[in-house]
């Protein structure tokens, strides 16, 4: 296929360009995937950028996805929107500049952000949507980008699709969380309506969903409360292991932490609300 049959979908994300050089025919996915990157398109790449070669095959699993020298086979459409989706961020995440980054959703209040760090399953995208029927504004719901200013850890928005089981979408809808979506034809992404501003870290909160279990809140270590932001951390090239950890200490040295299990969405918004001070509407 020669370079006049293909096309490139430029994109920034968290300062990071990236380009997606794709065929020019079989092009409806292209509004697509432009849906589900939202704010992050851009018109043109700025260069230098890291470039995702999608190529379409006459085989069994047809789409083909490169990306530094290493290439996955997709089924359908679908498919390849769910990896470039992934991949593009996993880049700019890669990239970022910020101090630390890591699994983690994130809600601001009267100057606040509360964060809340946990791996995929553990309720943390449902218990952070669900804040902003508390009147927070959402910041992110899984990508956790911190930058430490002197001994603060501010948290910067992210507007990545979350990504909803239809049971966490039905909880969500029961408190009128305002959502976007479907977002580009796939039936788990959506959008928050609005979204918050960069934000000084107040709490730190790890979250884990278990219906059979009690309601337990425990208050965390300073160690303890750093090694949780080390373990869930996302790859970085521009910062140091070094770095991460002195980041994590100096965040977890200033900012209470706590583990969190709840048995269901309204315990842990009443349980957030007592941490944070917050009335509950």
């Amino acid at each position: 296929m020669s370079d006049l049959d293909m096309i490139d979908l430029a994109f920034n994300v968290f300062g990071q360009p990236i380009v997606v050089r794709a065929p020019a025919q079989h092009s409806d996915w292209h509004a697509r995937l432009r849906d589900l990157m939202g704010p992050y398109n851009t018109p043109r790449a700025m260069q230098p950028a890291e470039l995702i070669g999608v190529e379409l095959m006459d085989d069994d699993l047809p789409w083909h996805v490169t990306y530094d020298k290493y290439t996955s086979m997709l089924a359908n459409e679908d498919q390849l929107l769910q990896h470039l989706e992934w991949r593009i961020f996993s880049i700019g995440v890669l990239h970022a500049s910020a101090t630390l980054s890591l699994h983690a959703g994130a809600a601001a209040r009267e100057g606040k952000a509360v964060l809340l760090p946990g791996e995929s399953g553990s309720g943390k995208t449902t218990l952070t949507l669900a804040l902003a029927s508390q009147g927070w504004q959402i910041l992110t719901d899984d990508i956790g980008l911190i930058d430490v200013q002197d001994v603060t850890g501010i948290v910067r928005p992210c507007a990545r699709c979350c990504h909803l089981s239809a049971d966490s979408l039905r909880q969500l809808t029961a408190k009128q969380v305002a959502l976007q979506g479907p977002i580009g034809g796939l039936p788990e992404y959506f959008r928050q309506a609005a979204q918050g501003r960069a934000t000084p870290i107040g709490w730190i909160v790890t979250p884990r969903y278990a219906p059979k279990e009690e309601l337990s809140l425990t208050r965390l270590t300073q160690a303890e409360t750093a090694a949780l932001m080390i373990h869930g951390g996302l790859r970085q090239m521009n910062r140091t292991v070094r770095e991460q950890w002195a980041a994590a200490i100096t965040i977890a040295s200033h900012i209470p932490g706590y583990r969190l299990i709840f048995p269901s969405l309204d315990a842990g918004l009443v349980a957030l609300a007592h941490i944070t001070g917050a009335a509950t509407p």
